[in-house]
């Protein structure tokens, strides 16, 4: 994806917040998204990890991201390239670069963390064309 063509830069927190785990203080929601993205757009999401020391390997289902920075600092060789999961350590953040292909409809993201899975920390974004 063109850095260049990025058209909305996003904020996606992951926290532990009213007894449960949360992205962008929000339990997982089958009839509402996070948010709504045109196919064939590229998006900035930060993504960022609140306090109390937890990892949230961030996975988004469909299409890969590509780490831009992390804690506003270049990444190393390994982490620059097509990822499926963005492992985000507590006090934490990672700046991705999203491209949405052709493919519209609901893309599922969630912390890869089985525990926090299981206890909501999903969320889905409607890609529409």
């Amino acid at each position: 994806p063109d850095v260049s063509r990025v058209v909305t830069t996003r904020r996606i927190e992951f926290d532990r917040c009213n007894g449960g785990w949360q992205i962008n203080w929000r339990f997982w929601d089958p009839g509402r998204p996070l948010f709504t993205a045109k196919a064939n757009t590229t998006e900035r999401w930060n993504l960022i990890v609140g306090s109390g020391g937890w990892h949230h390997p961030f996975h988004v289902h469909i299409d890969n991201v590509r780490i831009l920075s992390r804690n506003r600092r270049a990444v190393p060789l390994h982490e620059r390239g097509r990822k499926d999961v963005v492992n985000v350590p507590g006090g934490e953040q990672a700046e991705v670069l999203m491209k949405f292909h052709n493919y519209t409809g609901r893309y599922l993201l969630h912390c890869h963390n089985p525990a926090h899975e299981d206890l909501y920390m999903m969320g889905w974004i409607d890609v529409r064309p």
